[in-house]
């Protein structure tokens, strides 16, 4: 089969599945929304646990009233202080106001230098400066100011957020005036900076108190059409959290709040609160956001004690997370290193070695495959709430490994040969695939997963997810083609890598356009080398046409649906046709470094590959003869690492998807290397 054709046979495949995976109908568009004044009431270090009805009672019926969420205030750097989350909400892009510094363990508090004029009008002297600093990160400080007639600021903090590009605010009060239903009224946006939330205890309680105050004069002078967004604009501290959201309006009651920025109900950005300023009055949205507007994503149906509840845990699972993600992707390197050890040094001739030999050897590599669904698996279990969350989380991926080990082993298809494998791949496929399709709860907040405190990435499967899962699905249809005739094996390899493609490409699930594009190729790839043959440039370059060819039909599907829902796919495709690709390749090139430079599983990939080339590909251990044997092994071995280079370039990951890929791929092909011996009575060869 040629290159030409196995692209076009992936594509038919993906036309009937995308069929079956779409909606029968698109979700309602929401009606336009018109309010005649905004008040933004932004307060750095607010957490939901800092709420309560005895204590914040303001805070708390606005709440109960409105529409609440969690944010994160990620600006340009890992820690937001005050000053660049104010930056950042005027911005409507994240963005940062002072020059770069490593990111500190005490948030600075520099003077805000404003030049005031007579008719209450002030100047921010160094506005000009942050909007150049900016300019690298395609961030416009102002563009939210600079799309009003007027804007209000009420406090230094607002100020910031109320600047135009050249530093103008068009009125500016140092604190709440007495008569302030007549100052809310003057323009249609009022900014009030309600004070920092900074320490602990006592100090901090009666800081969250002065804050509830103020909002309580504001919310009692507020306009009756008006909407009121409360945001904890920044962090004051480390570590980064997840910080109050709270949206009470005509359109925003009794509900949760979500985002196209985020597409998961309870979580919104604080480069959202510009344009849902901008959607809220009616205005056209600048180019310059990128953030989504703030959306009543469903009704809450608990309490407000139960949702508060609910919110807290969420910040506690994601500081969790990203307190324990560096040590466990060290976990996960060295469990693979262990098997090529074991592997490498006096067990390296598997086609002869002794049965129980073979069992050790079996077992761990069968456990090295499945530690990526392990550690998802682990987030059913709430170890974030423990004293010791990064041992807990330790005990329960072993506890969830053993199990999936047993299953593997243990089975009935342990009697089939490439039984095990496919066994393997099946459960990781599962594990992944069923979470990814149902909305990725594993995904979010686990260390193979994101974080969303880092404000990366809500949805879809992480950059270790993705690897695992490209590997897993291909070398599943692998083991499943061996058991076909040779004229339908690349059917069998299409069908199958094409729903993985669709679960991880389709806007409806990962909506990932990079992991489309490798998946896309890799499948054609598998297909292609299925019937036996090699990797040529043509063949690779039909498999990349087919996976750009795929991501934008999925791209087109995405760009169906509502303005305010598409995703990450409509987004860049408006990259490639709105003349910002440039920066936008750009800013993925730089990423790839980055993370290539940056991560433990590039040199996971060094290492598998010197692993395979001299250890697994040699005579002792057999996995020419597998390939030989089965060619569509190899097919899926090729295609695995084609996807995974490819999805990690185009999402700027750099090899973070090769290196996940080459955990699931290298403990499995361990596995195959174990197929080839003497045949048992009766047993067919191939």
């Amino acid at each position: 089969m040629t290159g030409r054709r196995a692209a076009g046979l992936l594509l038919v495949t993906l036309g009937v599945l995308l069929g079956l995976a779409a909606p029968a109908s698109a979700a309602p568009t929401h009606a336009a929304r018109s309010s005649g004044q905004v008040i933004v009431i932004g307060v750095p270090g607010l957490r939901w646990d800092d709420l309560s009805a005895a204590d914040t009672p303001a805070l708390w019926r606005l709440a109960g009233n409105g529409s609440i969420g969690t944010l994160s205030a990620r600006s340009t750097r890992a820690l937001s202080c005050p000053e660049d989350g104010w930056v950042t909400l005027g911005a409507g892009a994240r963005a940062q106001r002072g020059p770069h510094r490593a990111t500190p363990r005490a948030c600075p508090n520099p003077p805000v230098r404003l030049v005031l004029h007579a008719d209450g009008s002030a100047v921010l002297d160094d506005q000009p400066d942050v909007v150049l600093r900016n300019t690298s990160a395609q961030a416009r400080p102002g563009a939210l100011a600079e799309s009003l007639r007027c804007a209000t600021a009420i406090g230094s903090g607002a100020a910031i957020a109320a600047a135009r590009p050249v530093g103008r605010i068009t009125q500016y009060l140092p604190k709440l005036p007495t008569h302030l239903r007549a100052v809310l009224a003057r323009c249609p946006l009022t900014v009030v900076d309600a004070g920092q939330v900074t320490g602990t205890s006592a100090p901090r309680r009666a800081a969250v108190r002065a804050v509830d105050r103020l909002v309580g004069q504001v919310v009692a002078a507020r306009a009756a059409d008006s909407t009121v967004l409360v945001a904890g604009v920044s962090d004051t501290g480390t570590p980064a959290r997840l910080h109050v959201a709270i949206a009470d309006g005509p359109d925003f009651r009794g509900g949760w709040l979500t985002s196209g920025s985020t597409n998961r109900t309870g979580y919104v950005q604080l480069a959202d609160v510009a344009p849902t300023v901008t959607d809220t009055l009616g205005l056209r949205r600048p180019a310059a956001f990128t953030g989504q507007p703030w959306q009543h994503g469903s009704a809450r149906t608990a309490t407000m004690p139960v949702s508060r509840d609910r919110l807290v845990d969420a910040d506690r699972s994601s500081v969790a997370t990203a307190g324990v993600a560096g040590w466990f992707v060290a976990v996960l390197v060295a469990s693979q290193l262990v098997l090529y050890l074991l592997v490498g040094f006096g067990l390296s001739r598997l086609v002869d070695a002794p049965d129980r030999t073979r069992a050790v050897i079996a077992t761990a590599a069968a456990a090295a495959a499945l530690v990526v669904p392990a550690m998802l698996l682990a987030n059913v279990v709430p170890w974030w709430r423990t004293g010791a969350p990064g041992w807990t989380f330790l005990a329960v991926v072993a506890g969830w490994l053993a199990v999936a080990t047993a299953v593997v082993r243990l089975g009935p298809w342990r009697r089939w040969r490439l039984g095990q494998p496919a066994a393997t791949a099946a459960v990781a496929v599962a594990v992944i695939g069923v979470d990814v399709v149902s909305g990725a709860h594993l995904e979010l907040d686990n260390v193979v997963g994101y974080a969303a405190v880092t404000g990366d990435r809500y949805t879809g499967l992480g950059m270790v997810g993705l690897g695992a899962f490209a590997a897993a699905v291909l070398a599943l249809a692998g083991c499943l083609a061996v058991r076909v005739p040779r004229r339908y094996r690349p059917v069998l390899m299409a069908l199958v890598g094409g729903a993985g493609v669709v679960a991880v490409g389709g806007p409806f699930f990962g909506a990932d356009p990079g992991a489309a594009i490798g998946m896309t190729a890799g499948a054609a790839v598998a297909a292609v080398l299925s019937r036996g043959g090699f990797l040529t440039v043509t063949r690779l370059g039909w498999a990349i046409v087919a996976g750009l060819g795929v991501t934008g039909a999925f791209a087109l599907l995405d760009l169906t649906r509502p303005p305010e829902q598409r995703g990450h796919l409509a987004r860049f495709v408006g990259h490639l046709f709105g003349g910002t690709a440039g920066p936008a390749l750009h800013r993925v090139m730089q990423a790839n470094t980055m993370a290539t430079v940056g991560s433990l599983l590039s040199l996971l990939v060094a290492v598998s590959a010197v692993f395979v080339g001299l250890v697994l590909l040699g005579p002792a251990a057999g996995l020419r003869r597998v390939h030989g044997l089965f060619p569509s092994l190899r097919g899926a071995l090729a295609g695995a690492t084609v996807a995974a280079v490819l999805a990690g370039l185009f999402d700027g990951a750099g090899l973070i998807v090769a290196g996940a890929a080459a955990s699931v791929a290298v403990p499995l092909a361990v596995q195959y290397c174990l197929q080839v011996r003497r045949p048992e009575r009766g047993e067919p060869a191939s």
